[in-house]
């Protein structure tokens, strides 16, 4: 039982750094900061705010509103199954 909890729980895990969009997306914002750095350099001589708030900042959003779509797509009583996906 607790090991095909923990096999499912590394799929699961293997699964999501296996997807090529999450590095996508991990570069993304590295441009985008990267950007940003650059042109508040310029404007002000400095860095305004540190490269990492542009990750710590949206995820914590990103975070509240998954978990206000999963409360409401629980309490509509909708289920989403793997052949749906």
């Amino acid at each position: 039982m607790i090991i095909d909890i923990l096999k499912s729980l590394g799929l699961t895990i293997g699964s999501f750094f296996a997807n090529p969009i999450l590095y996508i997306g991990l570069f993304v914002i590295f441009l985008i900061a990267h950007r940003r750095v650059q042109k508040e350099r310029v404007a002000f001589h400095t860095r305004v705010t540190d490269r990492i708030a542009d990750f710590v900042i949206p995820f914590w959003s990103a975070v509240v509103v998954g978990l206000l779509i999963s409360l409401a797509t629980l309490g509509a009583g909708i289920v989403i199954t793997i052949p749906l996906l």
